[in-house]
């Protein structure tokens, strides 16, 4: 599976705790790591992740998206975007259905995640 990873930083003036929100993304999991430390998963609704107690100071945040095999196993020439069930017949396309360039998935953290800081 391939992997994305997206980065930022943030400075507290104070010891806070953090709340991130990813809620829109394509993939498998989200793996938070605040300054190089796992801090878990986003897989499970609402996507939120809460981190307290860091102190003041500056302070890296990496968002590491983990992608699925549907764009390497699917039925890459079906351009239905009506096709819910995936069942054998989704493997045979034809007429308007049929693309000769691969229909791929999107795959990504689709918006912006929010960071949301609370002093102590």
């Amino acid at each position: 599976m391939r992997s994305y990873a997206y980065k930022t930083k943030i400075t507290l003036d104070r010891q806070s705790d953090v709340h991130l929100r990813a809620s829109c993304y394509r993939g498998a999991l989200i793996r938070v790591t605040v300054d190089g430390i796992d801090r878990g998963v986003l897989a499970f609704a609402p996507y939120e992740k809460e981190i307290n107690d860091l102190p003041a100071g500056d302070h890296s945040i990496e968002l590491k998206l983990f992608g699925t095999r549907v764009n390497t196993f699917s039925a890459l020439h079906n351009c239905s975007k009506y096709a819910v069930w995936k069942g054998p017949p989704y493997w045979y396309s034809q007429g308007e259905n049929w693309s000769y360039e691969y229909c791929l998935t999107e795959t990504g953290i689709l918006s912006s995640p929010v960071v949301e800081v609370y002093a102590k």
